[in-house]
């Protein structure tokens, strides 16, 4: 996956300031792969764990193997979604939409969420947008944009926007309304497209890096995935290089909230220095006004 920093035009045809990108290869050339990024002065690279659930016997198995390794997760995730049905209305999962409306939701609830965390929001990028929108729309074979919805009601409670490659769904861009957070509609949400998913024949969900606690909780399986940075700027590599040295300490020091809270400060200055060479931010998206349990 290739992401840029800076786009003078389409996604397609950038000619990025930055690039970054996570790079899975096979046990046989991910040494070699590694040893050669590494040996650039221009890159930064980090690799880190990422959680998958495993689908190739299908979701009854994944439910049990979860339940042989002590975990009532799905069973509890479930008695909520029985609650959310008493209280709100007869829940509905859309496997795959279209809805405009949705979209927003998703924009929306996903920038609330940065500004409350105080974290990056990569959807103020008006290319990000424009690549989110035009992915969830396509179709093709080999490749595919995943975008599923739930619903209790007349109410839009979580969105997800993924990927598809074969047997392969990448969950990357999740979101919930929050004035329904006691019922776990996030996780409601993944437990419903695990099932849908494992009978179209998807037998791997990458989850992304380890860090959410729900991950931990729904996982099987995990792999070793390699984290590049390259920067063709010098004062963009000085503060990639600061960012990068911040993270390291964080991840392994008693301190690491307090380390964490100033990695934080350099990704920000990291992309606002990217800013300042040329990028302009899209605009805010609008929040659709949350309805209260039980409004109609």
């Amino acid at each position: 996956m290739i992401i840029p920093d800076r786009s003078s035009g389409p996604v397609s045809g950038m000619t990025p300031c930055a690039w970054c990108g996570i790079v899975s290869s096979p046990a046989s050339t991910s040494g070699v792969l590694r040893r050669h990024l590494r040996s650039s002065s221009r890159t930064f690279v980090r690799e880190w764990e990422a959680l998958q659930i495993e689908l190739r016997d299908g979701f009854t198995e994944y439910r049990e193997i979860r339940r042989r390794a002590g975990s009532n997760f799905v069973t509890k995730e479930l008695r909520k979604r029985r609650k959310l049905e008493r209280e709100i209305g007869p829940v509905r999962f859309v496997e795959h939409t279209l809805d405009p409306d949705a979209f927003t939701a998703l924009l929306a609830w996903k920038s609330e969420q940065r500004r409350r965390t105080k974290t990056v929001d990569i959807l103020q990028r008006g290319w990000a947008v424009d690549a989110l929108d035009r992915i969830r729309t396509i179709e093709m074979e080999g490749f595919s944009g995943c975008f599923s919805a739930l619903y209790a009601g007349d109410h839009l409670l979580a969105v997800h926007l993924g990927m598809r490659s074969h047997g392969v769904l990448h969950h990357w861009f999740p979101a919930f309304d929050r004035a329904f957070g006691k019922y776990s509609p996030g996780i409601l949400l993944l437990i419903e497209m695990t099932r849908a998913f494992a009978d179209r024949g998807v037998t791997r969900i990458d989850l992304g890096k380890r860090g959410e606690s729900y991950k931990d909780r729904v996982a099987t399986a995990s792999n070793v995935l390699t984290d590049v940075t390259m920067d063709r700027s010098p004062i963009l590599r000085v503060v990639t290089e600061a960012r990068y040295r911040t993270r390291s300490c964080a991840d392994g020091s008693v301190a690491g909230e307090h380390l964490r809270q100033g990695k934080r400060l350099a990704l920000r200055c990291y992309h606002s220095v990217a800013g300042s060479l040329g990028r302009s931010p899209a605009p805010e998206p609008t929040r659709p006004k949350p309805k209260a349990p039980g409004e109609n």
